[in-house]
């Protein structure tokens, strides 16, 4: 029979479910986006064992047998490593290159051209409108001299580490600073070679540059003196080469602006403990509150989910202190400074576009972030972040996955999020520190606090304190929800003192109550011992709710959560946040509120997550007590 119940109300809850169209929806595509997703996966996965036999295993005679099964591709499928087509000579391609417009530069090595050290590799950075005009110039013979392609916004394919190979402002730079050489070579002008070398030196090559570091004295040979190489470029250009080791140069190029931004040093510093230890390390710190900023991209724009959005991140418990349109300045901004300038679709079928918007939120009880989600990100202090996976989930619920993408990009902590925001919203530090600073006064709990208890936190946080020497709860509301503050500390210092079930009130402020400590029995035991020690209360319950109906009020949140059982029997009742005042007060108690429920027009706050009615006698009450009689109500 219990079977039966359950899962007859299983099925209620499906229907129930089902009632809504989005869930419909949501519920269909489940069944669909799989069976579009697996073909895809074993298409993908049987070219890339297609490519690996061809180019790892055969010999390299029979290679070009197979050309024509490596050349029918996915034309937006980009690689950075490619290798010169058979029939051209490197003269060839690059007077091909000339002849086509092609912007691009040669990043290095090219004095000797094309003349070229064998096994070198030639590094080309490439405008992005240029990407796949040059296709039809490379083959799949890696006895063919090889290329590394990188786009100015590092497209996937073109990028280095998920970033672009140089910042796309220094990148356009060094595109626009180009000259030739020999009439046939596109390269940096001697400035920017110096400069693009260095970035490459300290950002790309660090641990296996081969040049010395103070902090780490053990030097691994590399196949270039770089460090001569740099200080022979400083000279010719007229450079005072201040430099002498990796820190010296780091820091050189810091004084001239030519390092990424903070987020993106931090991803091509995962596997460079070189990088590591010169870029700013902020100090763990979840106990206290924080901020948060989300950068919100156009797709969410044009598709009316701004709103959404911030929906799902105050149901997160977020504080939203902030929304801001960005206008064209703040746009650019945000696109060259923040993900290191890429803004491409990745792995997502569908771009999220260009950052159009930024929400700032306070999160009031960040959390340590697990150790599998450290794995991936190393640099997210705090695992509330990964409610951006939440949103990007839910918005991509209702498309087929052929629409899938990622509209929503976030900090890793406090300390990227300040500098996003000082990065593309100045004006608004100021603002956003003292409203911080506000939240974190009226928040602080100034009595010793003995411990922290768990729960949503959704409103407040409760403590145990010792106040004046006693143990006592101290409820502190956040600020916005100062209304439920109120409510309590009416209940407490009214009924406090008249009934004995209510505890009474020790303190109250704008948005904290303090009540006295009890031990409770009740906590850490079954549902179904809870109920048997309730049972015999069932007569203070009603009462309770009697009484509140008798001086005009409701309870609406009344539920076994609410009762505390001291060791010596006595059963307290506490957390009136609900506590509702009729405007139209019921003719008899049998059809008030808590035990019939509230009206669909009920205008008043309800507990989250509870039945669409409040708690009633029924569906809370009536398990624990059995059906009500008349001589209760």
């Amino acid at each position: 029979m219990k079977r039966y119940t359950m899962s007859f109300q299983k099925s209620m809850h499906l229907i129930s479910y089902l009632k809504n169209p989005r869930h419909r929806k949501v519920a269909v595509l489940r069944i669909i986006n799989p069976m579009i997703l697996t073909p895809k996966k074993l298409l993908r996965k049987g070219k890339n064992v297609l490519g690996y036999v061809v180019r790892e295993i055969l010999p390299n005679r029979l290679k070009t047998l197979f050309h024509f099964l490596l050349a029918f591709k996915d034309r937006k499928t980009l690689r950075v490593r490619r290798f010169l087509h058979p029939r051209l000579s490197l003269e060839d391609f690059f007077k091909e290159l000339k002849k086509r417009e092609i912007e691009y530069v040669i990043l290095r090595w090219f004095d000797e051209f094309p003349q070229i050290q064998d096994g070198e590799d030639i590094d080309i950075l490439i405008s992005n409108q240029d990407l796949y005009a040059i296709d039809d110039l490379f083959g799949f013979d890696p006895r063919q001299q090889a290329f590394d392609i990188y786009s100015v916004s590092g497209v996937s394919g073109t990028d280095y580490k998920q970033v672009p190979y140089y910042p796309p402002h220094l990148a356009q730079k060094i595109l626009a600073s180009r000259r030739w050489i020999k009439n046939l070579y596109a390269v940096p002008d001697p400035l920017h070679h110096f400069f693009s070398l260095a970035y490459h030196v300290v950002f790309h090559k660090g641990e296996s540059s081969g040049i010395p570091n103070r902090n780490y004295p053990e030097i691994v040979k590399s196949d270039h003196d770089y460090m001569k190489h740099l200080k022979v470029l400083a000279k010719s250009i007229g450079i005072q080469a201040s430099f002498n080791d990796y820190i010296s140069l780091f820091e050189f190029l810091e004084a001239n602006a030519w390092t990424p931004e903070f987020d993106t040093m931090r991803i091509l510093a995962r596997e460079d403990h070189w990088l590591q230890n010169v870029i700013p390390d902020p100090t763990d710190n979840v106990a206290d509150g924080e901020i948060m900023v989300f950068v919100v991209r156009e797709w969410a724009i044009l598709h009316c989910q701004v709103e959404t959005i911030i929906s799902k991140l105050e149901e997160s418990n977020l504080d939203v202190l902030a929304l801001k349109i960005l206008d064209r300045d703040e746009k650019e901004r945000a696109t060259r400074m923040i993900r290191g300038g890429k803004w491409d679709r990745g792995p997502h079928p569908v771009s999220g576009g260009p950052p159009c918007a930024m929400i700032v939120c306070y999160d009031y009880h960040p959390i340590s972030p697990s150790r599998e989600v450290t794995k991936i990100y190393p640099y997210i202090k705090n695992g509330h972040v990964l409610v951006k996976h939440k949103i990007r989930d839910y918005l991509n619920a209702e498309k087929l996955a052929f629409f899938h993408t990622n509209p929503i990009h976030s900090a890793d902590d406090e300390y990227e999020a300040w500098l996003y925001i000082q990065h593309v919203l100045p004006s608004y530090v100021t603002k956003i520190r003292r409203m911080v600073e506000y939240r974190q006064r009226l928040y602080h709990t100034e009595y010793p606090v003995l411990q922290r208890y768990e729960s949503n936190r959704s409103r407040a946080k409760i403590e145990k304190i010792n106040y004046n020497g006693i143990s006592a709860v101290k409820k502190t509301f956040k600020p916005g929800k100062e209304r439920f503050a109120q409510r309590e500390a009416f209940v407490y210092e009214n009924f406090g003192k008249e009934k004995g079930t209510i505890p009474p009130l020790l303190e109250k402020g704008v948005n904290y109550i303090i009540i006295p400590w009890y031990d409770d029995v009740l906590k850490g035991i079954s549902k179904k011992d809870k109920q048997n020690v309730l049972k015999p209360y069932r007569k203070a319950v009603i009462d309770t709710m009697r009484m509140f109906f008798d001086r005009g009020f409701a309870l609406i949140g009344f539920y076994p959560g609410n009762l505390l059982m001291t060791s010596a029997g006595e059963l307290k009742i506490i957390d009136f946040e609900f506590l509702y005042e009729y405007k139209n007060k019921p003719d008899r108690f049998s059809i008030s509120y808590d035990i019939v429920g509230v009206p669909k027009d009920f205008d008043g706050d309800r507990p989250l997550g509870s039945y669409a009615k409040g708690h009633t006698y029924n569906n809370t009450w009536k398990s624990i007590f059995g059906p009500a009689n008349l001589d209760d109500l």
